[in-house]
């Protein structure tokens, strides 16, 4: 039995190139086989033990990227405090596998009406929602950057 992995990519070149590839199929090809086809998917490379899926974009997702959970808003037990201020420290953490989504410091006096906590919520969810690709940010060392 094949295992599925998943690679996430924002940069089209990339992708581009890896279409061209004689072991890449497009998902137009296999969409009749597969029920759950993400709509991020661009294609797949078949090996004798896997299938590489390639994402293409950017994608959302509100629940635990492990096992699809939906996280909890938790206050972090570690206090700091800065000069003149004290900080809280926040993330999202799923109740089911434990897995943390990023963390976020925020000042105490931020926190004191209940319309300023659906706020700060709704920015830790949004933060935790958008998943950065692997080639965020990667500078190939193959090609010259002048």
């Amino acid at each position: 039995m094949r295992k599925h992995i998943y690679v996430h990519t924002s940069n089209l070149e990339n992708a581009s190139v890896m279409s061209s590839d004689e072991s890449f199929q497009p998902v137009y090809e296999y969409i009749n086989e597969v029920k759950d086809i993400s709509r991020n998917e661009w294609g797949r490379f078949k090996t004798d033990q896997n299938y590489y899926h390639i994402m293409l974009g950017s994608i959302r997702n509100d629940n635990c990227p492990w096992c699809g959970s939906v996280p909890n808003l938790v206050e972090l037990t570690e206090r700091v405090d800065w000069p003149g201020q004290s900080k809280i420290k926040f993330c999202l953490e799923c109740l089911n596998c434990g897995s943390r989504g990023p963390v976020n410091t925020l000042t105490f006096n931020d926190l004191t009406n209940f319309e300023a906590k659906d706020h700060v919520k709704e920015m830790i969810k949004a933060r935790y929602s958008e998943r950065k690709q692997w080639d965020h940010e990667l500078v190939n060392p193959y090609e010259r950057h002048d």
